[in-house]
């Protein structure tokens, strides 16, 4: 993490639409280079906007710096949100008294517990990974960073749901689904995304298993079987044909399905066609599934 990438997010000649504030630049910077602690980061980072005249106003670039930190800086993403789940812990006041975490102008969230508009901007930036554009692009010639950022967003959205910070369940399913049901994963692009999703998330992904969580997200939970159907009916494009075919059992989260993600995983590790990275990509998460459901059977 250079220097430069700490000024570069910072608002040139202090036209606050072009970036963060310069105190929030240095904050974060002196945060991951472990010169101050999570707790003093906390009040260091939130204070340019506590001081502001309208406590939205500045919000959006201050959630742009910790989205592009979260995406740009290679390991640090565990530690930048343990500094959003320390903002989400503030005092609701100062030491003279004066309201800190209150309530925005429309009094439907409140600063910093509610992290207000944080988790829609996110959505907003990551909107293409859904939809898998790399499916149509030639493997060879998509960009590092590019395949970098797919692994990088199955990380922070793992680690969003594990600290509740953004509500992120059903991608982490979508992922899943999308990768051992499709025919048409670019498993060297895609399998190390969900090796993140499940040696971060493992057991909460799980747990819909028990929960029995269905298919109430976008149909992102459907199986072959249903989208096969829909398309049949007229109530989907055709468009979608062949889409999860490797799956024809129920849609939602079961166990019989979380079986048979461990057993294609357990087939992708043998697969010769695949390089050594992705099939050793397709062992750990293999191996973390069936740790996971054992565990979590075994207890009480």
């Amino acid at each position: 993490m250079s220097d430069v990438w700490f000024e570069n997010a910072v608002a040139p000649d202090g036209v606050v639409e072009d970036g963060c504030h310069l105190a929030e630049a240095q904050s974060m910077k002196s945060y991951l280079r472990d010169q101050i602690d999570v707790h003093h980061a906390a009040q260091q980072i939130t204070r340019p906007t506590d001081e502001s005249n309208d406590l939205g106003e500045q919000l959006p670039n201050l959630w742009g710096l910790f989205h592009d930190a979260l995406l740009d800086i290679a390991g640090c993403q565990a530690k930048i949100i343990a500094l959003l789940q320390a903002m989400k812990e503030l005092p609701d006041f100062d030491l003279t008294g004066r309201l800190l975490n209150g309530p925005l102008q429309d009094q439907s969230q409140c600063l910093w517990r509610d992290l207000p508009g944080f988790g829609h901007m996110w959505c907003d930036l990551v909107w293409w990974y859904r939809g898998n554009p790399w499916r149509d692009q030639c493997v060879s010639g998509i960009e590092p960073a590019t395949r970098a950022s797919i692994v990088s967003i199955a990380e922070v959205e793992a680690r969003f749901l594990v600290t509740y910070i953004v509500g992120t369940l059903h991608y982490g399913y979508q992922r899943l689904c999308d990768t051992l049901e499709d025919e048409t994963a670019v498993l060297d692009l895609e399998i190390p995304a969900v090796k993140a999703w499940v040696a971060v998330a493992g057991r909460r992904l799980y747990r819909g298993v028990e929960e029995g969580v269905g298919d109430a997200a976008g149909r992102r939970l459907q199986s072959g079987k249903d989208i096969r159907e829909a398309i049949d009916a007229g109530t989907m494009h055709g468009a979608q044909k062949g889409r999860r075919a490797l799956w024809q059992g129920s849609s939602g989260i079961t166990e019989q399905r979380w079986k048979f993600w461990e057993e294609r995983l357990m087939t992708l590790r043998d697969d010769t066609t695949l390089n050594a990275t992705t099939r050793r990509a397709a062992h750990e998460a293999y191996g973390t599934m069936v740790a996971v459901r054992v565990r979590m059977l075994n207890t009480p």
